[in-house]
């Protein structure tokens, strides 16, 4: 799979992956829905092909999976930096080349740990500090249950398309598995044997 390289042909797939809010804008509508999420996901791998002819779906999934925790390694030091008061020339500057272009769209996408605060410990205005504290951490949790349902849904659609791909034998198999489960001991040794002589 090709590096990312600042190039003309990454910052394109980096604007077209911006304008499919469907696989990154995890509360829109269009996120939510499955035929447009797909539809996105065909888009972007068509925008990669022009970089990677031979890329395919699971391909893409990987790159930007690799992108975005680039992103979020930078993202977190630059937050440290800041919140440890640094100023200047101690002042975290992320490296990635496409970190702002990221930056732009995902940036309030990302999942902040519950517990840490975007809020500066010396910003005492009471009682605001704690309700922002709780809806940050409520978005997170909602954001994290949207993203483990999305995970189930394509397990499921996963197992559903591995039960559609199965063979005669793989079949015949799993029906041998039910009725040698049935079987006492014995039977079962005997079984094992007669089976050992064909193979």
């Amino acid at each position: 799979m090709a590096n990312i390289n600042d190039t003309e042909q990454w910052r394109s797939f980096i604007d077209t992956y911006r304008s499919l809010p469907a696989i990154w804008k995890v509360k829109s509508d269009e996120y939510k829905d499955k035929n447009k999420r797909n539809k996105a996901w065909e888009v972007l791998l068509n925008n990669l092909k022009e970089i990677v002819s031979n890329a395919t779906l699971d391909d893409l999934k990987k790159k930007i999976n690799n992108m975005r925790t680039c992103y979020r390694r930078e993202l977190k030091k630059k937050e440290k930096s800041e919140k440890s008061g640094a100023g200047g020339d101690d002042m975290y500057e992320p490296t990635l080349w496409y970190f702002d272009l990221l930056h732009d769209f995902l940036g309030d996408q990302e999942i902040q740990i519950p517990g840490d605060s975007n809020l500066d410990e010396s910003d005492d205005q009471g009682i605001g500090n704690t309700v922002g504290t709780k809806r940050k951490m409520q978005a997170t949790h909602d954001t994290t249950k949207d993203q483990y349902l999305q995970k189930a849904v394509e397990h499921l659609d996963f197992i559903k398309h591995q039960k559609l791909m199965k063979d005669e034998a793989a079949t015949y198999a799993d029906s041998w598995a039910v009725s040698y489960r049935k079987l006492n001991e014995t039977q079962k040794l005997y079984a094992k044997k007669l089976l050992m002589r064909f193979l």
